[in-house]
């Protein structure tokens, strides 16, 4: 072989290794490059993620604001705030004609783990004449007239005894102002009567007890009924 063809064959495979090299780095780079690719396309879902998570509960915080601030708190009655007050028996005031069919709400106020009461509903026979007692809104409490809860003595005209309690002995808390039943009466005095269903301690004594089985401080009302 002479010289000059060894010369060509060495340049030829110097040429085919440069080949090599540049292929393989060449597929180095793209592998290198799709990596990269895959990295960042990974962090960014993750950024939108993340944006969209936090985008999210922004809105729903929002309108949890925004809820509670359109919304009023309501409180039920604490047993500490008005444990030292009176408990308050009373009457809505009514003007009726005479004649007229009317009832009356029996309304309580600082009414707080009750169990158990009693006293009279004192009136005027010969203004108001005595029909029922309707519409209970205590627990275990019958409207039945000389039954469980309600009675007339022989002889008692102007007077309704009224004795109660809670049967499973847990102390009930009503709002102030709410009605426990209604004592209804037909107004049979002339116009121009005013008279007043008194919610008083006699002839049955008055006595309200809480769930500790201890008396309780109590104030019985009346309501004023005047007839046109």
């Amino acid at each position: 072989m002479t010289s000059a063809f060894l010369l060509e064959v060495s340049k030829k495979k110097v040429q085919i290794a440069k080949k090599r090299i540049y292929l393989k780095f060449n597929l180095t780079m793209t592998l290198l490059n799709t990596f990269k690719l895959f990295i960042y396309s990974f962090f960014f879902l993750g950024l939108v993620a993340c944006g969209s998570k936090a985008s999210s509960s922004n809105k729903t915080e929002a309108k949890v604001a925004t809820i509670n601030q359109a919304t009023p708190k309501t409180t039920a009655p604490s047993k500490s705030a008005t444990s030292s007050k009176k408990v308050t028996i009373s009457g809505k005031d009514m003007t009726v004609k005479s004649g007229e069919e009317f009832c009356v709400d029996v309304q309580v106020s600082n009414f707080i783990d009750v169990i158990s009461m009693q006293y009279s509903t004192n009136f005027d026979s010969k203004v108001l004449e005595f029909l029922a007692v309707k519409n209970p809104a205590l627990k275990d409490l019958s409207v039945k007239l000389n039954g469980t809860n309600f009675a007339r003595a022989k002889g008692e005209e102007n007077t309704l005894r009224f004795s109660w309690f809670v049967q499973d002995l847990k102390g009930i808390s009503l709002y102030d102002g709410s009605t426990i039943y209604q004592v209804c009466f037909k107004a049979i005095g002339k116009s121009g009567t005013v008279t007043e269903v008194d919610f008083a301690e006699k002839p049955m004594t008055g006595e309200i007890g809480n769930s500790k089985f201890k008396p309780m401080v109590a104030e019985f009302g009346n309501a004023t009924i005047t007839i046109e």
